[in-house]
């Protein structure tokens, strides 16, 4: 073999290998790593290996399960290496677990966007523990919690927060608007309880009041009975973009109309269980609302609802609405994309035999489900490329 062809063999065998890669790339795909895995696999390569598994930028996409049956040495260096998190969950086990936890934080602040805290009596001293060695934190999940009024106050200490989401068996509204009176960039508010623990409905709608400024997203889920002067605290809310309240027994016609028939930046609005609004409140509301931005609207299992309050909107388990409030709809929404006709027993189909393919190319979903009267005949000429029927 000449010199030549020797030279040559020696560069085909030589490969590049991963550290030859720009560093801005191997960070890359280091992102397709879990955090546990930068932490236990690749840090423990080589020290530069090691500085790159603990690169800012890579850690800010990262989440973490912190739960009592973890290796307490991955969960210890990540606290004191990791620069940031994305999502943090606490999910501690018993008082040991916790205890163990606090003394793994101490010293260390490390920031966190999404903080997630899950169990139930978690304590006080464990919620401003907590609260201390996490700062930046913007979004506070509370799972699976009941929190007393000490609680509410030591959560006060994340000022930064601008979503508030509580879920568990009940809430406080006066700890709620303690809590919410220390952290003044809240802007965005979910609950989702079996019910509060029987305090003044005062408390929510002062704190509803103070926030009218700022409120965006407001989401109140579960049996919480809210009444006519919460929805009405809301008619302030001028930069409220999304409102859902899943159970409103107690809201009346005054409560719907004084409260939300003028929201100017309304896009999304959830009204479910609206059985105390008489037809005629209804459609007043339908008529003269001022929601200008309004694109969504779901008041499911609204059993008044008739046709002549149906205009622009069709909804679910709503038994009063026949073929004449359907084809309103289908007259006045030409470029509808989804039709929900679910459980309406009194719907024949009658009114879709005039917007036969092709007209109503838009509407790309209708849900027949539970409309037994509607034949299947009809359904199958409803049928067209790209269109789904539901039955």
């Amino acid at each position: 073999m000449s010199d030549v062809d020797a030279d040559h063999l020696e560069e085909a065998e030589v490969f590049p290998t991963i550290q030859d890669l720009p560093e801005e790339l191997v960070i890359y795909i280091l992102s397709f790593l879990s955090s546990s895995e930068l932490c236990t696999c690749v840090a423990k390569v080589c020290t530069t290996w090691q500085d790159l598994a603990f690169t800012p930028s890579l850690w800010r996409s990262k989440d973490y399960l912190c739960r009592g049956d973890q290796k307490i040495e991955e969960r210890d260096e990540i606290f004191h290496r990791a620069p940031c998190l994305r999502c943090l969950t606490i999910a501690p086990l018993g008082c040991a677990d916790t205890s163990s936890l606090l003394s793994a934080l101490k010293g260390r602040v490390l920031p966190v966007s999404e903080l997630f805290l899950c169990g139930r009596r978690l304590g006080s001293e464990f919620y401003r523990d907590v609260s201390e060695h996490f700062e930046g934190v913007e979004k506070l999940v509370l799972q699976d919690v009941r929190l007393r009024q000490d609680d509410y106050s030591a959560l006060g200490n994340l000022r930064s927060m601008t979503t508030v989401v509580i879920s568990g068996d009940r809430v406080s509204w006066t700890g709620l608007q303690t809590l919410l009176s220390s952290c003044p960039d809240v802007s965005s508010l979910r609950i989702g309880v079996m019910g509060c623990d029987g305090d003044d409905e005062l408390a929510l709608v002062e704190t509803l009041n103070s926030m009218s400024t700022k409120l965006t997203h407001c989401h109140f889920l579960g049996p919480l009975g809210l009444s006519d002067r919460v929805l009405q605290s809301l008619s302030n809310c001028t930069r409220l973009q999304e409102l859902e309240i899943n159970d409103c027994d107690e809201v009346s016609a005054d409560g719907l109309l004084k409260g939300l028939m003028k929201l100017p930046s309304l896009e999304k609005l959830t009204l479910i269980s609206l059985y105390n609004v008489p037809p005629s409140a209804l459609n007043e509301f339908f008529t003269g609302m001022s929601l200008a931005k309004l694109h969504h609207l779901n008041i499911a299992v609204c059993r008044l609802l008739d046709n002549e309050c149906l205009r622009t909107i069709s909804e679910r388990g709503c038994d009063l609405i026949t073929d004449a409030g359907v084809a309103a709809v289908l007259d006045n929404c030409k470029k509808l994309h989804t039709l929900e006709l679910w459980g309406l027993t009194n719907l024949t189909g009658e009114s879709f035999r005039l917007y036969l393919p092709p007209s109503l190319p838009a509407l790309n979903l209708i849900d027949f489900r539970y409309c037994s009267l509607v034949p299947q005949e009809l359904l199958r000429k409803l049928e067209i490329k790209g269109r789904k029927i539901l039955w």
